[in-house]
């Protein structure tokens, strides 16, 4: 399936039935699934680390990161599990499974589609803002995961690095992050995070 047809705005607009169908079969394929043990292991360290503020800022969709345990998780590409007017006027609600066709929104009658960023759409205002916001006021700040191409997706660690936090990069391959991190370690998430916490848990 050629994305600008079901995962662009564009796309979206001038077939909204054959975007919807697509992201439908998507969300369901999300909702089979489940945290794996590399998310649980993130949200173990948020727990040994209580006390301390503890924010995920994702590009994931899935919303795995809560249902793992994270408490604090902004979700800077939106969700597949909500839907929302294109207009961002207000309107939002969880995605009924059953629901198979696109509508209007009950508010302004503009398109409502699910609440992801698609090609071709701004970021949420708020939700970015967000981001920043604890980026800038983080004392560490882990990069994992990422290519670090993706923008404006990608500049929370470099705002953290400019206000004084230790930026450490989790990625088996490196990235254009590599040379501004402080550490950079070739490794998976699930292995990194397992280890961290092994270390931490007997002074928690």
């Amino acid at each position: 399936m050629d994305p600008d047809e079901v995962a662009s705005i564009a796309g979206f607009l001038r077939n909204p039935q054959r975007a919807w169908e697509w992201l439908r079969q998507f969300k369901g394929l999300v909702d089979d699934r489940s945290p794996n043990a590399g998310h649980r292991a993130l949200a173990r360290l948020e727990e040994l680390t209580a006390g301390r503020r503890f924010t995920v800022i994702t590009q994931n969709v899935d919303g795995y990161h809560a249902n793992a345990g994270n408490q604090r998780v902004l979700e800077i590409h939106g969700t597949i599990h909500r839907v929302r007017c294109h207009l961002r006027c207000g309107f939002a609600e969880c995605w009924d499974p059953d629901s198979s066709k696109p509508f209007d929104c009950p508010a302004c009658s503009a398109p409502v589609h699910p609440d992801l960023v698609m090609f071709g759409e701004m970021l949420d205002e708020e939700v970015f803002s967000a981001a920043e916001n604890e980026s800038l006021r983080a004392d560490a700040f882990f990069s994992v995961g990422t290519s670090f191409t993706a923008q404006p997706a990608a500049r929370p660690p470099v705002w953290a690095k400019s206000s004084g936090a230790r930026v450490i990069e989790v990625n088996p391959h490196p990235t254009a992050l590599s040379g501004l991190a402080d550490f950079s370690i070739r490794s998976g998430a699930l292995e990194f995070f397992e280890a961290l916490c092994r270390v931490i848990e007997p002074n928690a």
